[in-house]
C-alpha cells in the first residue's frame, strides 16, 4: 500500500483527538473517585501519549507532503483547499495539546479549559480531513460516510488509547470503573452502530473492494462490543477481556482505514 504515510497520519490524529475528548470525560466523571496524585499520574500519561502520537502523526504527514516546506506552501490557501485547513487545524491542536501538557506537569492539575481548546480544534481537524477527502475525484471517499466514518474511529480509537493508560488505575481503586464504564460502552457503541448504519443504509463501494476483508472488520467490532457489554455488566473482574475486546477494536479500524485506502494501491 503506497498510502502508508497517511494510513498512519490519519490514524494517529484520529488516536489523539478521540484521547482527548474521553481524557476530558473521564476527569469529569472520576474527579470525586479517585485521589488528586492517583488522577494526576494518569492525566500526564494521557497527556504525554496525546501529544506523542499527534507529533508523529503530524511526521508521517511529511512523507506524503514530500518536506516541511511544503506544509507550508500547502497551508497558504485556506479559503479555498481543505488540505491547508486540514494542515492549520493539526498544528493548532498539537500546539494545545502541547501547552495542556507543560502546564500540567508544571502546575499539577489538569486544565479542562486547555483540554477542551484542544478538543475542538481536533474536531476541526476531523472535520477538514474527513471533508478533504469526501471531495476528490475516487468514489468510494466521495460520500457523507468518510465523515461519519472518522468521526466514529475517532471516538472509538480514543476510547481505546485512554482506557488502556487509566485501566491499572481501575484496578486499583475501588468505583472508578463502574464511574466510567457506563459512559465509555455508549460512546463505543454509538460510534460503531452509527458507523454501521451510515455504510449500510447508504452503501459504500469500499466493502466491494475486499468482501472477506470488510467482514473480517464488522466481526471484529461487533465481537468487541459484546466483549465490553458482558466485561463492564457481567463480570467487570476479568481484566483480560478488556485488552481483548479494545485489541479487537482496534484491529476492526486498522483495517477499516486499509480499505479506505485501497482505492490508492
Amino acid at each position: 500500500m503506497h498510502s502508508w504515510p497517511l494510513y498512519l497520519f490519519t490514524l494517529a490524529i484520529q488516536s489523539a483527538v478521540g484521547g482527548c475528548i474521553m481524557l476530558m470525560l473521564y476527569n469529569i466523571l472520576l474527579k470525586k473517585v479517585l485521589a488528586k496524585d492517583t488522577l494526576q499520574k494518569a492525566n500526564l500519561k494521557s497527556l504525554t501519549a496525546l501529544t506523542v502520537l499527534s507529533v508523529l502523526g503530524l511526521g508521517f504527514s511529511f512523507f506524503d507532503i514530500g518536506y516541511p516546506l511544503n506544509a507550508v506552501n500547502a497551508i497558504t490557501n485556506l479559503g479555498a483547499s481543505w488540505l491547508s485547513r486540514e494542515i492549520l487545524f493539526t498544528v493548532l491542536f498539537i500546539a494545545l495539546v502541547s501547552v495542556a501538557l507543560a502546564a500540567n506537569w508544571k502546575t499539577q492539575h489538569l486544565s479542562q479549559a486547555l483540554l477542551a481548546a484542544a478538543g475542538i480544534a481536533g474536531l476541526a481537524v476531523i472535520f477538514a480531513m474527513g471533508s478533504l477527502y469526501s471531495h476528490t475525484i475516487f468514489e468510494p471517499w466521495n460520500s457523507f460516510n468518510t465523515l461519519i466514518g472518522f468521526y466514529g474511529s475517532t471516538i472509538i480509537l480514543g476510547a481505546v488509547l485512554i482506557n488502556l493508560i487509566f485501566f491499572p488505575v481501575f484496578k486499583n481503586t475501588r468505583g472508578s470503573f463502574e464511574a466510567i464504564k457506563l459512559p465509555t460502552l455508549l460512546a463505543v457503541l454509538a460510534a460503531f452502530i452509527i458507523q454501521f448504519a451510515f455504510i449500510a443504509a447508504l452503501g459504500s463501494s469500499l466493502a466491494t473492494l475486499n468482501p472477506a476483508m470488510s467482514l473480517v472488520r464488522w466481526f471484529c467490532s461487533a465481537l468487541a462490543a459484546l466483549l465490553l457489554v458482558y466485561l463492564y455488566f457481567k463480570d467487570p473482574k476479568k481484566s483480560e477481556l478488556l485488552y481483548i475486546s479494545f485489541g479487537l477494536l482496534l484491529v476492526g479500524e486498522l483495517i477499516g482505514r486499509y480499505l479506505f485506502y485501497l482505492p490508492l494501491s
